[in-house]
């Protein structure tokens, strides 16, 4: 006991959430799942966590504990320690085993399976289909003749943003793409810049397959390896919802996509300095891409599964998202603007320049789209603004034809 006292205890695990479930209680849940259940915690003992980053020793966290006035006795907390160990939040070698396991399985399975069924749209096929015809019909005014080559569309739930899912996606019904290369956002897990999924994406009645042909030469000409571990996909909702629409729409045709989970260009957006302009794996990753395309003559549309900003008490503001909408207005024009000069680096910049302060959800997929796909102008076909009234928040998001 007295020697585990002088070692560092083992770190906590990054991504897991704490919420107050009740007065005096935190609750502590893992979003990968790999916790089998949460941890109820009292509010005050819970503050002891803070300390679990892999080099304080229980002696020197009792003596922080003991200073802050939370009592805790050095039993106390290595019955935590137990705890938690037990419940895979810490990162130990028990938990490690535990990761590799999940990861392994969920890579074994060849179709990806559906996330987001009758949460967002219906399981049943039938069902399936009137809902997304529903949606669609509603989308009468006109469209440009070409359908466009690239696009950004939204990937908020398509029961609040159908309309803007219907503007773009019958902007694309007379595309003859065979292959949709889709970069949406990891919004649970991100453990590199790039993450390709090769499984098969199950929708109500079927499959819409992945392009492996494609996926195995972006591997073999990059010039340097990026993951094959597929787990962030499993819950991702940012590709499913593009999915859906394309095997409502092509339901006879041979079409393929390529989903790719785009990390965070936080190193630049938020920092406020720098540029991926100037980033040579990122745009290696771009330039060897758009060569694989080429050389596999695939007919190509590039999607950014993206939204925009994210506000009010829900993300942390200090004002409402209903306060917030005006100003926002004006700074999501801004932006904008840049994906109608088709402007990846004038896009890139104004978001650096705030610092991405109002958390545009989406910024590496529409930057990478901007970049790869060689468009020279934009349309905006909507803009839109979701409040969340309950939790006192906003999103806004866009759907944007490139050409």
């Amino acid at each position: 006991m007295q020697s585990f006292a002088t070692t560092p205890l083992p770190a906590l695990r990054h991504g897991l959430i704490a919420r107050i479930i009740e007065p005096g209680w935190v609750q502590l849940s893992d979003p990968m799942d790999y916790a089998e259940q949460d941890i109820n915690l009292e509010l005050e003992f819970s503050a002891l966590l803070e300390g679990f980053d892999g080099e304080i020793t229980p002696e020197e966290l009792l003596e922080g504990a003991e200073t802050a006035g939370i009592p805790c006795t050095l039993t106390e907390l290595l019955n935590l320690v137990v705890m938690l160990d037990d419940g895979y939040f810490l990162e130990t070698p028990r938990f490690f085993k535990r990761q590799a396991e999940v990861d392994d399985a969920y890579n074994a399975l060849r179709v990806r399976p559906m996330a987001l069924a009758d949460l967002c749209y219906p399981s049943d096929p039938a069902e399936f289909h009137r809902q997304l015809d529903t949606w669609l019909a509603w989308d009468t005014e006109p469209h440009n003749t070409a359908p466009p080559p690239a696009i950004i569309i939204p990937h908020i739930d398509p029961l609040v943003g159908w309309k803007s899912y219907a503007r773009a996606w019958n902007t694309l019904r007379e595309t003859d793409a065979d292959t949709f290369v889709i970069f949406g956002v990891p919004h649970t897990t991100t453990y590199d810049r790039f993450m390709i999924c090769q499984q098969d994406f199950a929708v109500p009645g079927g499959v819409v397959k992945t392009d492996r042909e494609f996926i195995k030469r972006l591997r073999r000409k990059l010039p340097y390896e990026i993951t094959h571990n597929q787990i962030a996909h499993r819950d991702e909702h940012s590709i499913e919802v593009q999915a859906i629409f394309l095997h409502h729409l092509f339901p006879d045709r041979d079409i393929r996509i390529v989903p790719i989970l785009h990390g965070a260009l936080w190193e630049y957006v938020e920092s406020g300095s720098g540029s991926p302009d100037e980033d040579r794996e990122v745009q290696d990753f771009y330039n060897t891409i758009r060569q694989v395309a080429s050389d596999l003559k695939r007919k190509v549309c590039w999607i950014a599964s993206a939204d925009l900003c994210h506000i009010g008490h829900q993300f942390g503001d200090n004002k409402t998202g209903r306060q917030m909408l005006k100003q926002i207005a004006k700074f999501d024009q801004s932006v904008i603007e840049q994906t109608l000069l088709a402007d990846a680096s004038g896009f890139i910049s104004k978001v650096a320049a705030v610092q991405n302060q109002y958390r545009i959800c989406g910024v590496a997929p529409i930057y990478a789209t901007l970049q790869i796909s060689n468009a020279t102008k934009g349309e905006l076909l909507r803009y839109d603004q979701w409040e969340n009234k309950l939790g006192k928040s906003a999103v806004t998001y866009a759907s944007v034809g490139l050409w």
